[in-house]
């Protein structure tokens, strides 16, 4: 049973309830039925447009199935129908605020795209290319946010790739502090192993004269610095590789970015200009009130 509460029972005062499958007015307290020509079909409309205005929009559906049950045709009545399901009061505050809040396929603007009068057809044409372009707009934006978030999480690793390497040219200019960030097989920093060999050298030198020792011994100790500094070297310009990689990534994203909202931006103003067509045709604008 379709029901709408918008007639009242002259036997009891209760609220008469339409079943459109019986086609006829129900009382829901005392039984009393009427048929529908028991109302005038333009007093159901009343009944109607007084429902939607409220915002009372499981009345205001029924009593536009009851008009539509009367002539499948009705403009205001297929109207009616995309509103409640809406839960809006005017065609034009369905396209404010968010946007379309339907898409192209929606059950009663099919509907009424196939219901309707040869001169209604443009206009319900109209409202499913609106809805269809905001529903491209919105995947834009959509496509936008993805991209921005990768955006900001390649900014991120960026960042890292600087800091870390401020850190490693800051301690290249310290030859010690290279030295002490080397590691043997073993796990023991290179200088450790310098120092000790040295020490070495220098006992030997002191017991012996042995001065080619201590030469070949600073031999040593410069050649396992310049190894140092090279590895340090090697891995700055690795870094240098990877922060321009990031960089032109970067560039692209940001690039793809703004062709992204220019997409969107033309495909806005395609809409804009659809919904103003749409209030100018809309033969109810003055009709409903919001």
């Amino acid at each position: 049973m379709t029901i709408v509460k918008s007639h009242v029972c002259d036997m009891c005062g209760g609220p008469l309830d339409i079943d459109l499958d019986r086609q006829l007015y129900v009382c829901s307290f005392c039984g009393v039925t009427h048929d529908y020509e028991y109302f005038r079909e333009d007093d159901v409309r009343v009944k109607a447009r007084t429902a939607l205005s409220a915002g009372e929009f499981g009345a205001a559906k029924d009593a536009f199935e009851f008009i539509l049950s009367k002539d499948p045709h009705d403009f205001e009545a297929l109207c009616g129908l995309i509103l409640c399901r809406n839960k809006k009061k005017t065609m034009s505050s369905i396209m404010t605020g968010n946007g379309v809040h339907f898409s192209e396929k929606l059950e009663e603007l099919v509907f009424a795209k196939d219901n309707c009068l040869p001169e209604h057809k443009d206009y319900f044409e109209k409202i499913s290319e609106a809805a269809r372009l905001f529903g491209k707009y919105k995947e834009k934006q959509a496509e936008v946010d993805r991209l921005e978030s990768k955006r900001s999480e390649e900014a991120k690793t960026l960042g890292a790739l600087k800091h870390d390497y401020i850190i490693i040219d800051n301690r290249f200019v310290n030859v010690l502090d290279d030295l002490m960030e080397e590691k043997t097989s073993r796990g023991t920093p290179v200088i450790f192993g310098i120092i000790i060999f040295l020490m070495i050298i220098i006992i030997a030198v002191a017991a012996y004269g042995a001065w080619l020792i201590l030469g070949a011994a600073a031999v040593i100790a410069v050649i396992a610095a310049v190894v140092a500094i090279v590895k340090k070297q090697n891995k700055l310009k690795g870094i240098r590789l990877d922060i321009a990689s990031s960089e032109k990534r970067m560039d692209e994203l940001s690039d793809e970015i703004r062709n992204k909202k220019n997409e969107a931006a033309e495909i806005h103003a395609m809409y804009r200009e659809k919904k103003e067509e749409i209030s100018d045709a809309d033969p109810l604008k003055n009709e409903v009130v919001a």
